[in-house]
């Protein structure tokens, strides 16, 4: 089974491979005007940071090629209830009391454990920079 995503959006949904996102991204991988500051990629819900044993490619490596800030995604699939709660809980403290990313997910996974007696918080990776954090927004001048 090869890795997919599901988009949707505007009454849309569109099933999109690993593959398919590759090659319409590889001749954007190293270009000049990617942008400078690639956002960081939160995948949920559904086993995005699985990584087959066959194979190199994952999102991961994908969105982490891209130039993308990071990744974080869980490895194995999550019931929709829980991944509500751990991304509830990791982006209140990454973006609203703009703590680092590490700290974020780190309380994220203990919020599972200490309020639901759920583990399943271990099971997300990240790959990124444990410090990443959210700054204020530039100011215009003009």
């Amino acid at each position: 089974m090869a890795n997919e995503i599901e988009l949707s959006g505007g009454g849309r949904t569109v099933r999109v491979t690993l593959d398919d996102l590759i090659t319409t991204a590889a001749g954007h991988f190293g270009r000049d005007d990617t942008p400078a500051e690639m956002p960081l990629v939160m995948m949920n819900a559904c086993g995005a940071s699985r990584l087959a044993a066959g194979s190199a490619l994952s999102f991961p490596w994908f969105f982490l090629r891209n130039d993308n800030r990071g990744f974080v995604g869980s490895e194995i699939e999550i019931p929709d209830d829980v991944a509500a709660e751990f991304s509830t809980a990791l982006y209140t403290r990454f973006i609203l009391l703009r703590e680092s990313l590490g700290e974020a997910v780190h309380h994220a996974r203990n919020h599972l454990l200490d309020r639901y007696a759920n583990p399943l918080g271990i099971s997300y990776s990240t790959y990124a920079d444990p410090d990443l954090r959210v700054g204020p927004h530039p100011r215009s001048d003009q």
